[in-house]
Parts: structure tokens; C-alpha cells; sequence
């Protein structure tokens, strides 16, 4: 008999949804988009869509399932992952050509408990079937510095003021430029001469 899936009554879905948003007032509430969530959002979205509810078509918006996994996941809140996982793989065998979530998880299970798989399909993995950092660019988000961001969250590099002449302009930008003062020669302190080179010059003076 297939388990019933989790239920936590009266969650409401659209408030945890509004939550996600990075622009509440402009996100289009008809469909559950995960496009413009905020990025810690959008990243357990991508988690929830392609591994924990992993399904093979729609991975750009979410079920009600997925943003109750969303609330459960924000909230720390306890869940029974094996209905979930139950509920998962009962929903893709309604689908004779669909594949059977959690290949890598069950397979290991089969393992471990010596489960006979000769003859079994094999589904061979590639370098696309990785999740790496390919799948945050793919969300519209790059790396700055030693965090990932939203490529609209940048900061635009400001445009340098032009003259008529279409010569930048750093007037408004650059503090004014203090020409520095010539350096003053240093005056030579006068020679300190022995006595007797001033009995020589004396006798010059007076030759001369």
C-alpha cells in the first residue's frame, strides 16, 4: 500500500513562497516560479526540483510538495524523508518510460543489502549529469570573489563624466590637485676655517 506523504495542515504555501522572493510587488503569484527567489532560496529550490523530488520535465517551478520541503528545510521543522522518498519514486512509476528517482541512493542500497541486479537497466552516468558550478550559472548567478551572486546584484562600474569634447571629465570625481611647492634650495652653512688657513687668506686680501 503506498504511504501517504507528509502533511502539516495549515501551511500555506503562498506566504512561504512571498518569503522566497527577492522583489515581492513584480513576482507573478499564478505561478510558482523559482526564477526570482533570493539566492539561498533558489539554491534549495535547485536541490529540492533535482534531488530530493527529483523529476524529469517543469524544473523551473515548484509543486506545493516542494515549497512545504522549502518551509521544513527554512524551519528546521522534523519530516518522515522516507514517506517523501516513497512518495517520490510511487509518483514517477505512473510513467512506463520515466526514470525511477534516486539512482545513486538506491543503488547503493541494493548493494549493501546484496540484492541480485544482473540484467537490470544501467543508466550511465556523464559529465552533464553533474551537478556542478555550471548549474549556478546556469540560475543567472556568478562568482565575485569568494561568493556567488546574482548577476543583477552586481554593481555596474559608473561611466567617467565627458566634456563637450568627449574628454573625461574627473572634476566631480577626483579631489582637486594641489601642486606641490618648489623645493627651496638648502643654504650652504659658511666653512669653518683652521687658524691657519685664515692667516693664508688674510695675506691674499692684502696682496690683492
Amino acid at each position: 500500500m503506498k504511504s501517504q506523504p507528509f502533511n502539516f495542515g495549515d501551511f500555506e504555501e503562498l506566504r512561504t513562497f512571498r518569503d522566497c522572493q527577492r522583489n515581492s510587488e513584480t513576482t507573478n503569484y499564478n505561478k510558482f516560479l523559482a526564477g526570482g527567489m533570493k539566492k539561498n532560496s533558489r539554491l534549495i529550490s535547485f536541490i529540492i526540483i533535482w534531488m530530493l523530488k527529483a523529476r524529469l520535465q517543469n524544473h523551473a517551478q515548484m509543486s506545493r510538495d516542494d515549497i512545504l520541503l522549502m518551509h521544513v528545510i527554512k524551519k528546521k521543522e522534523k519530516i518522515d524523508w522516507i514517506s517523501v522518498v516513497n512518495d517520490c519514486i510511487w509518483k514517477a512509476r505512473r510513467k512506463e518510460d520515466g526514470s525511477i528517482p534516486y539512482a545513486l541512493l538506491l543503488s547503493r542500497i541494493f548493494e549493501k543489502a546484496g540484492v541480485d541486479l544482473q540484467g537490470e537497466k544501467k543508466i550511465i552516468l556523464h559529465a552533464a549529469n553533474k551537478i556542478e558550478k555550471s548549474s549556478l550559472h546556469h540560475m543567472g548567478m556568478l562568482k565575485q570573489e569568494d561568493k556567488w551572486v546574482f548577476k543583477g546584484d552586481v554593481p555596474s562600474t559608473p561611466e567617467l563624466a565627458t566634456d563637450e569634447d568627449g574628454v573625461p571629465s574627473h572634476d566631480e570625481e577626483l579631489p582637486p590637485q594641489v601642486e606641490p611647492e618648489p623645493v627651496q634650495e638648502q643654504q650652504s652653512e659658511p666653512k669653518v676655517f683652521s687658524l691657519f688657513e685664515q692667516i693664508m687668506i688674510n695675506k691674499l686680501d692684502a696682496i690683492m
